[in-house]
């Protein structure tokens, strides 16, 4: 049966590294791994065939079993890759891992010229760098949102989180059942009475911002009550604030 060698990928980077630099081969087979030793030893066997004129130069065909060098060297796939912000006017993604799957989803307040996927962005400054995050304006649907992503170029995703702001929570409200990580709930607009929350669910509010809207405020107002909701104390009109101290809060878990 044929041994198996393990070859981390910092193995092979030192190897390759050695070998464009033309040192040496002994130096590869000292390196410490079975497999780097069966490197040196056929690269060595190599440039002595090209010494003795025993290479044959003619069009051959690669057989992967008679590949003494590769047979055992763990398969990679390459991913060049960058982060890359791209702006659409109702949306902005930020492909911060562009190499993970998840999605994280986040709609804005209305109006959406204020407080749509502009404001978010910039609330949420610094504390999403290593995530993929779809900003966008409340009037974008998930269904839109991944039709986006995929004009985009990002064809196999998973959406990992939902959250929405003010009138943005509308959206979320819908999104309770969809099986995501984590859903959340920025101060929303609440035209529903809810008694319960899945566990997956973060919210925060405070009813007194909702002077515009007497049935929004008696709902926030009992759902902070029963603890639903986290309310977040204030002495003054805290609403514009609310998606920094979400973000601040939960973003590791967005």
């Amino acid at each position: 049966m044929r041994k198996i060698i393990k070859l981390t990928e910092a193995d092979l980077t030192t190897i390759i590294k050695r070998v464009l630099k033309e040192g040496p081969f002994e130096e590869i087979g000292r390196l410490g791994s079975e497999a780097a030793k069966k490197i040196a030893d056929q690269l060595t066997k190599s440039v002595q065939q090209k010494k003795d004129g025993a290479i044959n130069t003619s069009k051959s065909t690669y057989d992967k079993s008679t590949d003494v060098i590769n047979k055992d060297l763990p398969e990679f796939t390459v991913n060049a890759k960058k982060p890359q912000t791209v702006s659409g006017g109702s949306y902005i993604l930020d492909m911060n891992n562009p190499n993970s799957k998840d999605i994280t989803v986040i709609w804005g307040g209305m109006p959406s010229s204020q407080y749509g996927a502009k404001f978010m962005k910039k609330e949420g400054k610094g504390l999403f760098t290593n995530k993929n995050v779809i900003y966008s304006n409340y009037e974008n649907s998930l269904s839109t949102l991944k039709g986006i992503l995929k004009n985009n170029g990002v064809k196999d995703f998973r959406i990992k989180s939902v959250s929405g702001f003010s009138r943005g929570g509308i959206n979320v409200w819908g999104e309770l059942k969809g099986g995501y990580d984590f859903v959340g709930l920025i101060d929303p607009s609440t035209p529903t009475l809810y008694k319960s929350l899945p566990n997956n669910a973060k919210m925060i509010s405070r009813w007194e911002n909702w002077g515009c809207c007497p049935s929004y405020r008696a709902y926030l107002k009992q759902m902070e009550k029963s603890g639903l909701s986290k309310r977040i104390e204030a002495s003054y009109y805290n609403h514009l604030e609310m998606p920094k101290i979400f973000f601040q809060k939960y973003s590791s878990s967005m």
